[in-house]
Order: C-alpha cells, then sequence, then structure tokens
C-alpha cells in the first residue's frame, strides 16, 4: 500500500503556498483551523490514514513535530522554517494584538503583506510572483481561521525535551536568510532528533516552498525513498 504525504500549512497560509513544488499526486494539504495545538491534531489524526509521511512549515511544521513526538504513525518527517521553543511574550503579545485587528476588520491578505518583510527575503521581495503567491495564499483563508491560528499559536509549548521521542527519519529544512526563524532553531531541532539532518535554502526567508521550491521537493524524494 502506497504511504500518502501529508503537508500542514503555515500561519496565515492556504494550500496555494505549495503550489510551486511538486507535490506528490496523492499528496494530502492540511490548513489548521481550530484554536489550540491539540484540537488541531486531534481533528487531524482523526482523518489521515494509519500511516503518513508528514511535512509541515512554520506553525504548521510545530503541529507536525507534536504529531510525530505522539504516534508512531509518521513514516518520514520534513519540518521547515520552525521553532521548538514556546512563544516569547513579546510573540503572544503580537498574535493578540493581530487577533484583535482582525476581529475588527484588517484582512488576512492585509495581515500577510505588513510580514513580507519577515516573510520573504530581500529578493523574493522583489519578486512579482512570490508576492502574489504569499498574499494570494492569506487572502484564501476566512479571517475567523487566521484568528483560530493566532490563538493556537498561544497555545505552544517549548517540544525540545519531546523531540528526542521522533522515531521517523526526519529532514530540517532552513531558510539561510529566514528573519522570522533563523537558521539556529534548525540546528537545535536537527540535533535533538535522533534521525535528523539539516538541510539549508541557502536565498530562501521563511516561505520556503515559495522561494526553494526545488529544495522542498528534493527533500520530499529523499524522504520517501529511505
Amino acid at each position: 500500500m502506497t504511504i500518502p504525504m501529508v503537508f500542514i500549512s503555515g500561519m496565515n497560509l492556504s494550500p496555494r503556498m505549495w503550489h510551486s513544488c511538486s507535490l506528490p499526486s496523492d499528496a494530502i494539504i492540511l490548513t489548521p483551523e481550530a484554536n489550540s495545538i491539540e484540537d488541531n491534531i486531534e481533528m487531524f489524526l482523526q482523518v489521515l490514514p494509519e500511516k503518513f509521511y508528514l511535512g509541515g512549515l512554520s506553525l504548521g511544521a510545530n503541529l507536525a513535530m507534536r504529531i510525530a513526538s505522539e504516534t508512531d504513525r509518521v513514516a518520514g518527517l520534513m519540518l521547515l522554517a520552525t521553532n521548538a521553543k514556546g512563544p516569547t511574550s513579546k510573540q503572544l503579545s503580537n498574535w493578540r494584538t493581530t487577533r484583535q485587528e482582525v476581529k475588527d476588520g484588517t484582512s488576512p491578505e492585509s495581515v500577510q503583506e505588513g510580514l513580507l518583510h519577515l516573510l520573504l527575503s530581500d529578493v523574493g521581495q522583489q519578486d512579482p510572483n512570490m508576492v502574489n503567491q504569499a498574499l494570494k495564499s492569506a487572502a484564501d483563508l476566512k479571517p475567523k481561521v487566521l484568528e483560530n491560528q493566532l490563538l493556537t499559536q498561544a497555545t505552544r509549548v517549548d517540544q525540545r525535551s519531546e523531540l528526542r521521542k521522533i522515531g521517523a527519519p526526519t529532514i530540517v529544512i532552513a531558510g539561510g536568510e529566514d528573519a522570522m526563524c533563523p537558521v539556529s532553531n534548525h540546528e537545535e531541532i536537527a540535533s535533538l532528533i535522533p534521525n535528523a539532518q539539516l538541510v539549508m535554502a541557502e536565498n530562501s526567508g521563511h516561505l520556503i516552498p515559495i522561494e526553494s521550491p526545488e529544495t522542498v521537493n528534493h527533500a520530499i524524494t529523499q524522504l520517501i525513498q529511505n
């Protein structure tokens, strides 16, 4: 039986964020829509097959780490542009502010536009196609989904002590110009997961599937062939 590949999108990003990548034809793309880490994981595990490869970006990778550390259903793991630490007080404050702005009528696309300097590299910010993909991926979402994702972010915990429980082969991908999740995050994650390797997307910012799809494609092939 073929084991499917599952991808969890990042915050304020629809499945469109993966469109530049060559995903397997049977790939399953999930969007976090519940309002806590635990509820999102419960919803995902209810609909996913007994065994699957799992990839995620940012918040999606944070969820993927939790799933892989809590179940043996993950055949292989790919973590992109993420953080295993708990939220800082500044992050919690920023998420509360953004959530209120969305409740007051700011669109997900407008929120994304204000974060482009953190999401894309300097070169990526000058590329109309990359900017459009980042903005439209946010525009696909309903405001309530973004509100719930911001609540989910606030329920994150420090996962570093749990990473040694992950038994699946793991590829950790860091953007060399990621202004949101630095390379050091990924070095630490890769050092804690027993069977992990670190891959660099040298010229990419946070949105690696948009800026460096070839890196993602290579990682998918490598993961499935392990």
